[in-house]
């Protein structure tokens, strides 16, 4: 199980983003996720935190759509790059082929449990690592 921030540090985020890799992102809505869309439906880019208490914070790649079949084939496609993904992340990535039900996701995790000024600049820094290194990779998936 894992939590996520409060709604009033979405914005925050998505503005130093947005700041560093220009983009649309979704306003905030009133949801306990905070998710930025990759262009192909059930599969998106998110962050927040894990554990209960909040122990660690993770920015990830979530495949969620009701196909197991093709969320695990997705995230195998992915896995292709892991060594790159981790090089340019400076982090080890962890990819979950089963989870939940029919999901997969991969992720990488601050030890972290409340949000300081040092999460929010990693946060911002590897999600925007993330999305430059993946989005070319599901834009070829489409």
């Amino acid at each position: 199980m894992y939590y996520f921030f409060p709604i009033s540090r979405r914005p925050l985020l998505t503005k130093k983003l947005g700041t560093i890799l220009p983009r649309q992102y979704p306003l905030p809505s009133p949801k306990s996720y905070y998710s930025i869309p990759t262009g192909i439906s059930g599969i998106h880019f998110e962050w927040g935190f894990h554990g209960r208490p909040r122990n660690g914070f993770g920015v990830e790649l979530h495949f969620e759509k009701g196909s197991k079949e093709f969320n695990r084939k997705t995230i195998e496609i992915i896995e292709k790059i892991k060594l790159q993904i981790e090089q340019s992340l400076g982090e080890k990535v962890i990819f979950q082929k089963d989870w939940g039900k029919n999901w997969s996701r991969l992720y990488i995790e601050k030890n972290e449990g409340r949000m300081t000024e040092e999460l929010k600049d990693w946060t911002v820094k590897k999600m925007k690592i993330l999305i430059e290194i993946l989005q070319p990779e599901l834009d070829k998936i489409k």
